[in-house]
């Protein structure tokens, strides 16, 4: 849908295809990231948005900075025409105001804490996908054996992932782990080599 409104007239059926293609795109990522670390079957996708959201805001950040510091406020050439493709007069003069309204707020914006935001936001993206490639791509260890215990990491409220205790050693799983696992049961995990938790897992 993001490609064929380009070749539709403005209209009703234009704005129509780009409203739903947006809330194709963007509606799922936002359930994706409320229900964070309550499911196994969601982990690998978690990872996987939170690095390409945190590297994309990063590398906003960075072209921000590098634009402040080239003193030009104007687009590249290319980027123009690919993001001015087959579109109408009154939408070039839509992104124009927008452009100018986007500068202006560039001009006030604190270089110090744009490059806090690119090197935090990266340095995290950058993390979550090396923990997302190690998981999906690596060797799984293979782990069975008794349950003897499963709690939540102390600490902050924020979303984590928990603990589960199987044969003396301490592995991260998601909540819903908890609610059907109990201590004492006999289990086969999948452990991801990024993020040490537990991606499969069957009883015994």
């Amino acid at each position: 849908m993001a490609v064929a409104w380009r070749f539709v007239r403005p209209g009703p059926l234009r704005t129509s295809l780009q409203v739903t293609g947006s809330l194709l795109v963007f509606v799922p990522q936002l359930f994706i990231i409320f229900l964070l670390y309550q499911s196994v079957a969601l982990l690998l996708y978690q990872e996987a948005l939170l690095s390409l959201w945190m590297v994309g805001v990063a590398v906003l950040a960075t072209r921000h900075l590098w634009e402040r510091w080239k003193q030009d406020g104007q687009m590249p050439s290319r980027w123009q025409r690919l993001s001015r493709w087959r579109e109408t007069p009154e939408e070039f003069a839509f992104q124009a105001g927008v452009q100018r309204a986007l500068r202006e707020r560039r001009r006030r914006q604190n270089p110090v804490v744009l490059g806090i935001i690119a090197l935090v936001m990266g340095g995290f993206g950058l993390y979550l996908g090396k923990v997302f490639l190690a998981d999906a791509f690596y060797p799984r260890a293979v782990v069975e054996g008794r349950v003897e215990n499963l709690r939540y990491r102390p600490g902050s409220r924020a979303p984590r992932l928990s603990e589960i205790m199987i044969n003396g050693q301490t592995f991260r799983a998601t909540h819903d782990l908890h609610h059907q696992l109990r201590p004492g049961e006999c289990i086969r995990a999948e452990i991801g080599a990024g993020s040490h938790a537990i991606l499969r897992w069957q009883r015994r």
